[in-house]
This record gives C-alpha cells, sequence and structure tokens, in this order.
C-alpha cells in the first residue's frame, strides 16, 4: 500500500510535470482540498503553465461541445413533439393566421393616417412565405397587383441583385413587381446581429389599391379581439 508521503511526492513529481489537477486525481485517489493543500508550494515553469491552461481550455471546450449537442438534440425533439400537437393545418387556421400577421406587422388606418393600402413588411423569409400564401389563398389577391419595396442599409448596395433574386424565389414574384428600394443610412456602430451572410435586407409587400381590403382585414381584427374576450 502506497504511503500518504509517497503519494503527496508522486503528486508534486506529476505537477512538475505539468500536469492538470484532473490527471493528477484519475492517478492518486485523494481529494482535491488535499491535493490542493499539497501543490500550493509548487512553482510552475512557463511551459508547464501553458500546457495546464491549454488542457482546462480544451476541457472547458469539450464541455461545450457536448452541451451543445444536447442542447441541439433536445430543440429537435421539442420540435417533432411540437409539431405532432399541432396537427392538420385548416384552410381557417391560415386565414386566422394571417390576420394575426397583419395586426403585428402590417400597415393600418389611423385618425391621422387614413386611406392606406396594405402593406406588410418583415425580414423573415418564412414569415414572408406564409403571408404571400395567406393574400393568394385567403383574400385571392394577384400577383399583378403586388408591389415589394426592398429596404436596405447603405453599405449593402452593392448586394441589391441578390437581395432580389433571394426575395423573387421567396415571394414567387419577378423583377417587375418590384418598385423603387429604400436605402437606409449606415450606422457603424449598430447593435444589429443580423449583418452577415443571412442579412437580406427588410421586405414590404404592398397591395396596390387596397385601402378598402385594408379596413375589412381591421375588421377582421375587431372581430378576433370582441371574439376572444372573456
Amino acid at each position: 500500500m502506497i504511503s500518504k508521503t509517497q503519494e503527496r511526492e508522486q503528486a508534486i513529481v506529476l505537477r512538475k510535470s505539468g500536469k492538470t489537477y484532473a490527471e493528477i486525481l484519475s492517478t492518486i485517489p485523494v481529494s482535491k482540498s488535499t491535493l490542493s493543500l499539497w501543490l500550493r508550494s509548487v512553482n510552475l515553469s512557463t511551459k508547464q503553465k501553458q500546457r495546464i491552461t491549454a488542457k482546462k481550455q480544451a476541457s472547458q471546450l469539450k464541455g461545450a461541445q457536448a452541451r451543445r449537442s444536447t442542447r441541439i438534440a433536445e430543440t429537435q425533439r421539442i420540435f417533432a413533439s411540437s409539431k405532432e400537437t399541432l396537427g392538420t393545418f385548416s384552410s381557417r387556421d391560415l386565414f386566422i393566421l394571417g390576420i394575426g400577421l397583419y395586426w403585428a406587422e402590417g400597415t393600418k388606418e389611423k385618425v391621422y393616417r387614413p386611406s392606406v393600402p396594405i402593406e406588410f413588411a418583415n425580414s423573415d423569409p418564412k414569415m414572408i412565405t406564409l403571408f404571400m400564401k395567406w393574400l393568394r389563398k385567403c383574400i385571392y389577391v394577384p400577383d399583378t397587383d403586388i408591389q415589394l419595396i426592398l429596404h436596405i442599409h447603405q453599405n449593402r448596395q452593392n448586394d441589391i441583385s441578390n437581395f432580389k433574386k433571394f426575395w423573387m424565389q421567396t415571394t414567387g414574384l419577378s423583377e417587375q413587381n418590384f418598385g423603387s428600394n429604400v436605402i437606409k443610412r449606415h450606422n457603424p456602430k449598430t447593435k444589429r446581429k443580423n449583418t452577415g451572410d443571412t442579412y437580406k435586407g427588410l421586405l414590404a409587400i404592398r397591395v396596390k389599391r387596397s385601402t378598402m381590403l385594408n379596413r375589412r382585414i381591421q375588421g377582421w381584427i375587431y372581430g378576433i379581439i370582441d371574439s376572444a374576450q372573456p
């Protein structure tokens, strides 16, 4: 049986060779507090310190990757379960959902701003796709009555052509549906996160000659509000 003195001497030798506490404890079965007490006076060279730091960082990275994998797997499980719970999506479901989308993101009449057409703006392509489906399937807006307006930041003007192609593919519309672009002044100190390859600008969908139809949508919104009252 190895004595505590021998274990202590072995621990010191291992520490001086640049081993981490975890590596030493895997060889010498003592408590971490005991090991810390034994090694508190051990001085390490720069190279030894660098090795220990590198091992700690590698261990932290491995742990972070494991947590990320667990989170992704759990998220996928939740997504699948939620989709199953939703069940079949009906035409009425789409109709109500579209009204909710417009309530949140669409242009509405105000006392100080009467007679406004339908206009819906967002940067999420999935939301844009769903809204386009609602326009076509639920309120029967023809593609010829739809105008697209691209809002982009000043420093991305060279990407306009690519952005338009992206939104044409998303909406199923053509170059002829685009109106004038809206250029936003660039702020170098912006706190926006969506500035890389995922940035495609913001797309506004405007329906021509749709003031009366916009009022109908507001009526549907009021109907939902009244029906949802306790």
